[in-house]
């Protein structure tokens, strides 16, 4: 009986190879940078053990997902530079905007930086702080439109607070 289950695993993994994944490396580098994902459903990968909390992870998604990562660095003369970018896998890998961090160009339906650090308002954390109010909400920002997302990142650039997305009539 064992047999089977090992083609079986063996098919899935041969599936797997053919499939086109974008992936994202989220790094913590010590006072160097920090990339993080911010939201999004990654597929389910094998666990791997971590020898440290600092080690990369990696995820991957497939064709027409939606997730948000934010990026921080920190420069030798003491400036912090933030960046949320939240984005679209694509089925064509050429097509796109690269992105470091991100194996394979992707649709970018919002980006806005910050420089200075966390919690002085600038366009990261309003953004921040729209996905959160979304995710307290009982909502999943991953499943939002992209025009959503572009008119959310216009309302920052302006400094004014995005309004919640609509709630879809029952």
């Amino acid at each position: 009986m064992a047999r089977p289950r090992a083609d079986f695993h063996a098919v899935r993994r041969k599936d797997m190879r053919k499939m086109c994944f974008t992936e994202f490396v989220a790094r913590d580098e010590f006072a160097v940078g920090v990339d993080r994902l911010c939201f999004g459903h990654p597929i389910a990968r094998p666990a791997r053990e971590r020898s440290s909390a600092r080690d990369p992870r990696l995820y991957r998604f497939l064709p027409g997902q939606v997730f948000a990562v934010v990026c921080q660095r920190w420069h030798p003369d003491g400036r912090q530079h933030r960046v949320l970018a939240i984005v679209e896998t694509l089925n064509d890998r050429t097509r796109g905007f690269a992105l470091p961090g991100i194996s394979s160009a992707v649709s970018v339906h919002a980006m806005v930086d910050q420089t200075g650090p966390a919690g002085h308002g600038g366009g990261v954390d309003r953004l921040l702080t729209l996905i959160q109010s979304i995710k307290l909400s009982g909502r999943d920002p991953a499943v939002l439109p992209a025009s959503y997302w572009r008119e959310a990142s216009y309302w920052v650039m302006l400094q004014q607070r995005p309004p919640m997305p609509p709630r879809k009539a029952a």
